[in-house]
């Protein structure tokens, strides 16, 4: 024993005497540090501080205990930010002067196409932009002011600059990039030669995400950082500096899509692999001297970034990185070999050479081929140079495409100054706001003048032109504002005034139109009519003598109504409310601000209002302005309104006021001013209008028009427009955003009358709202079905539906696919259910990693599971690609333990439901919307707990029925028709099982009808009276049935799970219409099915099975029966609650539209949860008028009819092929679920509407899919098909309930067979069959 101490102490000295006395090596070009004394000692020391960091952050992610102001303050290396909403918004820069928010996105493709957008803002309102195309058929476009990136003068609080746009639609999830304007024709990286041609490009790209963020402060290797930190020398200035000067970076990688136009070249539709990042925080680009980044996307679908960044301060040799596989798994890289003094110090970056790196214990060998390289410079001596190099790659051999950029400390220069920015005019601060309030007047050139709050919006504007009137070389007319606080002391002080606006918002919530137009005519006329009170009149006259003295009665005047919200961003209520010009006198001047503030309240001012959700009782400022006496006037956009261009203003102009453009007497002059990426300005075109009505102001007052003859010239000179466009354009820059700005020309002198925002530019396109919320692939070869998830929720679904249903399911299936097959934590990104075209589709390559991850999955099991057959094309080995890093056995066993213990769990909390379910409410005497929606939103956790406990519950059913499966295929992969029959047969005696309940209880409710002698008036009253029958006291009996009916199911109907649609409990006059088919056909007779014990059915099993197999059997069917009748009465508790929470929607409907938010309550569900909140919060118009476009695209949407497997992008069925296919005589094939052969009359029925006016006794139903809201036509039936659906579908259990003979996983049967076509039905084959005429007349004649 003591000789082993002894060794262990020698070596212990033996290796601290090595590390005194070792050599410190040299850093590489007096740069990259090399690992030195005590290297390994400070490596643990670092990574067990790295590690501990890490681990308090994964603590504060699961449980929330930190608040986020903590967690920010200690963002770096091992912690960060836990809120996406926070990461993914704008917020304050840094106050370091070089505080930064930057977005970048790189895109590429296998066919060649790249593009690389970045916007970056800075202090000052200044930014850095690249931007850069490469088109095989067009060639490179690019920024022409690249390679310099620095532009001035940006909006400061968005992403936009130069054209570009780039907005966040969902954090983490969706973003949209946009550009309209020029760009340069070809490669340019030379700083003395910046010219070529310039080309008209826009496009408007989706991206949306297929991985999870990759976040470097907290997802980062702690072995690769404490590496970096290791090599270099500790010290009080070095911990310092490493704290200091903090950024917080994270990439993402998606997919970018959509439309690219290029003037001169055809349109393109562009899908590029894009990889996302954001950058907050501290960052000046001269403190880099080196780093090579590289982003990979091989076409299997693995996705890298692998790099070292050198900064000489803090970690001159720092390795970065990470690999995705297409499942979601992620993995930080650990080490790379890659050199820097090797590849980046020439003077310019190598462009063949190779490199190794580790990620997930796996080491992968890169070979670099470089392409196309546009260059950037940064800082007013361009002292960082970019090369953003497109490269091929080969990784361990499979190819793959993307960049690497290369940064260089660039000492050469040549610096230049950079302009300064101009101050952006803003609203006043809230203290002045406030310190204003009581006012009744405000002139222009008042600071408070440019509080909207205060003046309304047309007043703020004119305020905030007055304050820059002389920094842009114009004039704007003297004059004030009466107040928003005027208004409402009138309004106050007369009680007739506020009834009657009172009266305007009780007519609305009513819903009743008539009474609204009386209302609406009471207000303006008590508005008119009733004087304004002293203290006002006082204030106006006051103000009145003070600006314009004893002219003040001599002067002309315009008055404008100047509301609350009126010439916003969104919405302009241009023309809404009055304007009244050549207004002389105080007594014209005070019956005018009556009239504007009347004119708020007309009907077609409240309809407008109310149509974009605006506040009824709105509060009306009034502009008073001295009028000039103009020659020319008329209105200018700083950006083209049609298409957005920025690159083209228009001018429209016409002699006398502007009153004859913007009433339309007049057709004015329209000139286009072409605007250059620069803003050098030149006059592209004039359509000369014949401008025949001149309006101007009367000597005496009020105005005048004459016809004039000088039709033939343009009313502005050439000089005139370069000015006035000048002029335009410092508007612009000072307000940071397009402009539509009227203006007057008098005597050689501009005039400014108003400068609002165009509020027509960024309207979503249906092209953008179709595919706005398709999620991304990864491969573009994910097998996806419309199996199970189309019978759960078919067709196309509302907005609301999708945010809220379908996010529980695919939260649940992504949990499934964690517990059960041991896949991915994945946050953010669709794996399991793709959403496309408004629809969902499973990707059955998810479902495949239960075939690896799990000892007891088998890859054919879970496809006749979901599908109802197995999937050729989808092989082990494609699986195999798609997971990456297989799990060893152990890991499997792992997976298999862990999901049967969290399995009970989660079951046990969802049978919970059972108790809970009668008691659950969303909220208790809410009056108003906010609140609802607040108790929504906290009771959203348990929708999603209810619907993950569902899924793990109804995958049991599946579980066992797999196990019965491979018992009867005796383990092999293949199933065969008989394997398939049998185990329907076996499955055919379910127990409990709740929708066999609902047709019999419908039997039972039109039986008693019946009984009581109501059927003929039954037959004949509305179905809403039917109900007053049905729950009549007169007949009691049948009361206590359809209340029965009512609390055991009435909260069941088709497409129960999609919010749009309500139940039978919420609307019972829909049983009316399936009870009034079951009574015209005397179907109420319920039919008892033959029972059959398992020795019975065993003896009628095609497949052979010896005796201890029957045993087994005997053991294992129950267990499957059971799994079948808890997966149904799973569901049915699942439906139950989501009722509750639909009912609560529909009610916030109500009060949304009660309160003037919506016009229409149906609206609402075509937004998502989180717009609903936007909307409570903003009212914005875009909103509701999206909303509006969603639903009149819903329609279409329905009418796609995809197939139920396909791999890639889900493409709709064409008509054409389907229609093609139908011929005389056909068979399709499907899966049996039921044995039993009959023949009758098909019955092709897509809607329930069409069941309700079609089904006759004794039809073959074929449908698309069931769910229960088919199920009480289950008596009327001989036989059933289904599209969608397998052994454990809906229509499979029903109809073995009800012994009909039954296939289902049918493709295309509601396309190719028509209602009367005669068919055979076989449910032992699985085959359905079209009789040919002569058949059909054989059998008629039979009969």
């Amino acid at each position: 024993m003591l000789e082993f101490w002894s060794v262990v102490v020698g070596l212990l000295g033996f290796l601290i005497t090595w590390q005194l006395f070792r050599p410190q090596s040299a850093p590489i070009c007096g740069v990259y540090r090399q690992p030195g004394k005590w290297f390994w000692l400070k490596k643990l020391v670092f990574l067990v501080i790295i590690k501990l960091r890490q681990y308090r952050h994964r603590e504060a992610e699961k449980r929330h205990r930190r608040s986020q102001e903590l967690l920010d303050k200690n963002r770096g290396y091992g912690a960060g930010m836990l809120d996406p909403t926070s990461m993914e918004t704008f917020a304050p820069l840094d106050p370091d002067p070089f505080g930064i928010d930057a977005v970048y996105f790189g895109g590429f493709n296998k066919d060649g196409v790249r593009v690389i957008v970045r916007y970056c803002r800075r202090h000052e309102r200044r930014g850095e932009i690249w931007l850069f195309l490469e088109i095989p058929t067009i060639g490179v476009l690019q920024h022409p002011l690249h390679p310099d990136t620095y532009v001035i003068n940006t909006n400061g609080q968005k992403y936009s600059a130069g054209g570009l746009k780039i907005e966040m639609i969902e954090p983490m999830k969706t973003w949209k990039v946009s550009f309209n304007g020029t760009l340069r024709h070809g490669l340019c990286n030379e700083l003395e030669n910046k010219g070529g041609k310039l080309l008209q490009v826009k496009f408007s790209f989706k991206w949306c995400c297929n991985t999870d963020p990759f976040s470097f402060d907290t997802d980062i290797s702690a072995s690769a950082i404490a590496d970096a930190i290791a090599r270099e020398n500790w010290d009080q200035d070095f911990w310092s500096r490493l704290k200091s000067k903090h950024q917080t970076h994270y990439e993402q990688w998606g997919e970018m899509t959509g439309p690219l136009q290029v003037e001169g070249y055809d349109d393109i539709q562009l899908r590029l692999n894009t990889v996302r990042d954001h950058s907050f925080g501290v960052r000046d680009w001269r403190m880099f001297h080196r780093y090579a980044i590289h982003f990979i996307r091989l076409e299997s679908g693995v996705t890298a970034q692998v790099g070292v960044v050198s900064l000489p301060s803090t970690t001159s040799y720092l390795q970065v990185g990470y690999l995705n596989y297409p499942c979601g798994a992620m993995y930080p890289v650990s080490s790379c070999d890659i050199k820097l003094w090797k590849i980046s110090e020439t003077p310019e970056p190598a462009n063949e050479y190779s490199f190794n790196f580790v990620a997930g214990g796996d080491t992968f060998h890169v070979e670099v081929k470089g392409e196309t390289t546009p260059i950037w410079y940064h800082c007013e001596d361009r002292g960082s140079k970019i090369f953003e190099k497109f490269c091929q790659f080969k990784v361990n051999g499979k190819k793959g495409y993307g960049l690497v950029e290369f940064h260089y400390r660039n000492t050469d220069g040549p610096s230049f100054v950079l302009p300064e920015s101009l101050p952006l005019l803003q609203e006043p601060a809230a203290e002045l706001v406030k310190a204003t309030t009581e006012r009744l007047t405000l002139t222009f050139d008042e600071d408070a003048c440019g509080s909207s709050k205060l003046v309304g919006g047309k007043g703020a504007q004119l305020g905030q032109l007055s304050s820059i009137q002389n920094k842009v070389n114009c004039v704007v007319p003297r004059g004030f504002c009466l107040t928003l606080t005027a208004f409402v002391k009138q309004v106050e002080k007369n009680a007739e005034i506020m009834k009657a606006v009172n009266n305007i918002v009780k007519a609305i919530r009513d819903l009743d139109d008539d009474q609204l137009k009386l209302a609406c005519s009471d207000t303006v006329e008590h508005f008119a009519s009733i004087p304004i009170i002293k203290e006002t009149e006082e204030a106006i006259l006051e103000r009145m003598k003070h600006l314009f003295s004893q002219d003040c009665f001599t002067k002309s005047f315009a008055v404008r109504s100047s509301a609350s919200g009126e010439d916003g961003s969104e919405a302009s209520s241009a023309g809404q409310m009055e304007t009244y010009l050549g207004v002389r006198g105080h007594t014209e001047i005070l019956d005018s601000v009556r009239k504007c503030w009347a004119s708020a309240f007309t009907y077609q001012a409240v309809q407008y209002r109310r149509q974009n959700g605006q506040p009824i009782k709105v509060a009306v400022g009034v502009v008073i302005q001295e009028m000039v006496q103009s020659e020319v006037s008329g209105v200018m956009f700083t950006n083209d309104p049609v298409n957005g261009s920025p690159n083209l203003m228009t001018i429209d102009a016409s002699y006398g006021l502007g009153e004859a453009v913007v009433s339309g007497k007049t057709t004015p002059d329209t000139i286009s001013v072409f605007r250059s990426w620069d803003d050098q300005l030149s006059i592209k075109n004039k359509n000369l209008g014949d401008k025949k009505i001149k309006i101007s102001v009367k000597d005496e007052g009020g105005l005048k028009e004459t016809e004039t003859e000088s039709a033939i010239c343009c009313c502005l000179t050439d000089e005139k427009i370069i000015q006035l466009s000048q002029i335009a354009l410092q508007i612009e820059t000072y307000f940071g955003s397009p402009r539509d700005i009227e203006w007057a020309l008098s005597a050689n002198q501009f005039y400014l009358l108003q400068a609002r925002p165009i509020t027509t530019l960024d309207q979503d396109t249906d092209e953008d709202l179709w595919c706005e919320f398709d999620d991304a692939l990864v491969t573009h070869r994910e097998c996806l079905t419309t199996a199970n998830i189309g019978e759960m929720m078919p067709g196309a679904v509302t907005q609301l539906t999708h945010s809220v249903f379908l996010d529980a399911v695919l939260r649940g299936t992504g949990y499934l696919a964690k517990v059960m097959a041991g896949g991915p934590h994945i946050r953010y990104h669709a794996k399991a259910l793709i959403f496309h075209n408004q629809r969902s589709f499973i990707n059955m390559n998810v479902v495949g990693l239960i075939s690896i991850n799990n000892i007891v999955g088998k890859l054919e099991a879970g496809q006749l599971s979901i599908l109802g057959q197995t999937v050729e094309d989808l092989t082990l080995e494609e699986v195999k690609e798609y997971v990456g890093k297989q799990k060893t056995f152990w890991d499997r066993l792992k997976v298999f333990i862990r999901f049967y213990t969290i399995k009970n769990r989660d079951i046990k909390d969802f049978e919970a439901w059972y108790d809970r379910v009668n008691s659950y409410r969303i909220s208790k005497d809410v009056q108003d919307a906010q609140s609802l929606y607040f108790a929504i939103t906290n009771k959203l956790p348990d929708y999603y707990r209810l619907w993950r406990g569902n899924i793990v519950k109804s995958s049991m059913s599946g579980l066992w029925s797999n196990v019965v499966a491979g018992i009867l295929s005796k383990g092999k992969s293949a199933y065969t028709p008989e394997n398939l029959a049998d185990m329907a047969l076996l499955l055919s005696e379910c127990e409990e099982v709740y929708s066999a309940e609902v047709p019999t209880a419908m039997q039972e409710l039109a039986r008693e009808i019946s009984a009581v002698g109501l059927t003929d008036e039954f037959l004949t009253v509305s179905d809403e009276d039917c109900v007053q029958l049905m729950t009549s006291e007169k007949f009691p009996k049948l009361k206590q049935k359809f209340d029965t009916f009512i609390s055991r199911h009435g909260h069941r109907y088709v497409r129960e799970a999609e919010f749009f649609e309500r139940s039978w409990r919420a609307k019972p006059e829909r049983l009316s219409c399936v009870l009034k088919t079951i009574l015209k056909t005397k179907s109420f007779q319920h039919k008892e099915k033959e029972k059959l014990s398992l020795t019975e059915i065993f003896e009628k099993m095609q497949t052979p099975i010896n005796w201890t197999t029957r045993q087994v059997l005997k053991w294992i069917v129950p267990k499957a029966r059971k799994a079948v009748g808890d997966r149904e009465w799973g569901k049915s508790l699942a439906v139950k609650v989501s009722d509750i929470f639909k009912e609560a929607y529909w009610q916030l409907a109500e009060l949304l539209m009660k309160e003037g938010r919506l016009p229409e309550k149906e609206l609402m569900f075509f937004l998502t949860h989180s717009e609903i909140g936007k909307l409570l919060k903003t009212r914005s118009p875009r909103l509701i008028t999206k909303a509006i476009k969603r639903r009149r695209l819903l329609p279409k949407m329905m009418d796609l009819s995809f197939p139920k497997l396909q791999s890639g992008i889900p493409k709709p069925i064409m008509k054409s092929e389907i229609e093609a296919q139908r011929t005389a005589h056909f068979t399709l094939t499907g899966m049996p679920v039921m044995q039993g052969t009959v023949t009758s009359t098909a019955r092709v029925v897509k809607d329930l509407e069409q069941a309700n006016q079609n089904i006759q006794a004794g039809d073959i139903l074929i449908v698309s899919y069931t769910d229960v809201g088919w199920t009480p036509y289950f008596p009327l039936i001989s036989g059933l098909v289904t599209e969608l659906g397998g052994l454990l579908s809906h229509g499979a259990v029903v109809a073995r309930e009800y012994g009909l003979p039954c296939i289902v996983n049918v493709s295309n049967a509601t396309q190719l067979f028509q209602s009367g076509d005669l068919v055979r039905l076989n449910g032992k084959t699985g085959t359905i069959e079209k009789l040919v005429d002569e058949e059909k007349m054989e059998i008629e004649t039979q009969e």
